[in-house]
């Protein structure tokens, strides 16, 4: 057994929309995920793993500062009283880095980037609007079906069409796979740790991957490569590997989804490929028995009709079902829990405690650095997430919760545990219920402004063409009869799903008052 004072450093990996029904790892018999595989087989695999606001924005900041954001904040920036992993790292001799290609972080004044002393940006992805050049010989059209289009305004269809010129732009400049951005960023990860970092100092790694993030571009897609798509050889149709947002029915064709999603399982794929890559390289680099590694993903995506989307074609409404909310989360503790698996709930605000924990550094009050007193703002006193380390290391007792919750900040919350899921939809109607009362009306707030105000449309998203609504009434599922939330049965079991409503609003209530 390695002693924990020899593993010194942390990376932390995040890939972007990953779903977990498609690592085989977590059970899928048609793809090949062979790298987190082999990864999972060294490592704790973590089922209950649910990111608790959602979607990509608003995960990263429960990330990184070990706090839920559900009751309080959506899509938005970091604040000032905010306190990071870096910020807390900072000026303790430990170094701390940011790889990344994932444009949100990027936004102007998002700061995200924030408190790490070194920083690689990858261009090229979403939100990012940098593009090799202007000239493109590639046309939208020719990845677009007519029906994908059907019923949809015509300022969005050229709206979607000017986002793909963009894309292309890009992309016609592609010569092999590791010309893709996933490459970019492991390649970048990899030059970062054999040449910039000193190994004579401990270091935290966070490598930040978009994709598999939409757009679906993997190899099969470009002129580079005559190869069908692994998963869907002879697909005679196109390739719409940037998709038209909205509700699905009636506008895509059953063997479209399947090839959509067939070209959205490649790129995982080649994402797989190239983590696989990275993790051979801290291998390599003498790093593997004294380093802490986690690999996780913010969200799943919408592909469709039943369990592949509930009816969504990309992330349009902000409903958050289990496809979205059940992340997977895959850890390597040198020394500990390799090859087993852990049922406890997890969330997305336990990753700031267990990297700070590792570090030795999980109860810090504050630093003074070159003559500045920062305790104020450096501490970690306001995490509300846990440390991992005692569940993989089977510590007498060790467990997380027996619940979670997921949902969007201002549209919805949802808890899960063992038996059943429910999801609270956040209605107007709601002005006599007593929590509603408490969180959503002029006797509270969030994020410092009145929550009746809720967030404007493009404040939960950055999927374009989006359309906040929501159901009508709470729904309740049986999880061990339906994993993928298909069947409403609070009509049947009204007790169950009162008793649900109950604990998940004393706990948004308790986390708002901690």
């Amino acid at each position: 057994m390695i002693p924990k004072n020899d593993i010194k450093n942390v990376i932390f990996i995040m890939t972007d929309s990953l779903q977990r029904d498609y690592l085989t790892v977590y059970g899928n018999q048609w793809m090949k995920t062979p790298n987190y595989e082999r990864f999972a087989k060294q490592a704790t695999v973590f089922d209950n793993n649910f990111t608790e606001g959602l979607p990509t924005v608003p995960c990263r900041r429960a990330m990184m500062t070990g706090r839920y954001t559900l009751p309080f904040v959506g899509w938005s920036p970091l604040r000032p009283e905010d306190t990071t992993v870096s910020d807390i790292l900072w000026g303790t001799g430990i170094q701390t880095s940011l790889v990344y290609d994932t444009g949100p972080m990027r936004l102007p004044k998002y700061g995200y980037s924030r408190g790490f002393e070194y920083t690689k940006f990858i261009h090229g992805q979403e939100l990012d609007n940098h593009f090799l050049g202007d000239a493109c010989h590639l046309n939208p059209d020719d990845y677009l079906e007519e029906e994908s289009m059907k019923g949809i305004e015509p300022h969005i269809i050229e709206s979607m069409k000017h986002e793909m010129k963009g894309i292309l732009a890009n992309r016609q400049e592609w010569r092999s796979q590791d010309d893709h951005q996933v490459a970019k960023v492991t390649l970048a990860a990899a030059n970062y740790l054999e040449n910039e970092v000193d190994p004579k100092k401990p270091f935290f790694l966070w490598v930040d991957s978009f994709d598999p993030h939409e757009p679906y571009d993997p190899p099969s897609v470009w002129d580079y490569n005559d190869d069908d798509c692994p998963y869907n050889p002879g697909y005679e149709g196109k390739d719409q590997f940037e998709q038209i947002p909205g509700m699905a029915e009636g506008r895509f064709t059953e063997p479209q989804l399947k090839h959509i999603r067939s070209l959205y399982a490649e790129k995982i794929t080649l994402v797989d490929k190239y983590i696989g890559k990275l993790l051979d390289k801290i291998k390599n680099l003498g790093l593997w028995d004294n380093t802490l590694i986690i690999l996780t993903s913010d969200h799943g995506k919408p592909h469709g009709l039943y369990e592949h989307g509930h009816g969504l074609m990309r992330m349009v409404r902000p409903w958050p079902y289990v496809e979205m909310a059940h992340t997977p989360l895959i850890i390597r503790y040198p020394g500990y829990g390799e090859g087993e698996r852990v049922k406890s709930y997890t969330q997305s605000c336990d990753m700031a405690p267990t990297i700070l924990d590792m570090f030795g550094m999980l109860n810090v009050e504050g630093k003074k650095t070159s003559g500045f007193d920062i305790q104020s703002s450096c501490n970690t006193e306001d995490i509300q997430g846990v440390s991992l380390l005692p569940l993989i290391r089977g510590d007498e007792d060790a467990k997380a919760r027996d619940f979670a919750i997921s949902g969007y900040y201002g549209y919805a919350w949802t808890i899960f545990n063992d038996d059943y899921s429910y999801i609270h939809w956040l209605r107007e109607c709601e002005s006599d219920d007593e929590m509603f009362e408490i969180l959503y009306d002029g006797f509270g707030s969030a994020d410092g402004v009145h929550a009746e105000t809720r967030q404007s449309e493009d404040m939960w998203t950055c999927t374009p063409h989006t359309k906040v609504e929501i159901p009508e009434a709470d729904m309740l599922f049986d999880r061990n009869k339906d994993q993928y939330q298909l069947n409403n049965i609070i009509k049947e079991q009204p007790k169950v799903g009162e008793k649900m409503l109950k604990k998940l609003k004393l706990f948004m209530g308790e986390l708002r008052t901690s």
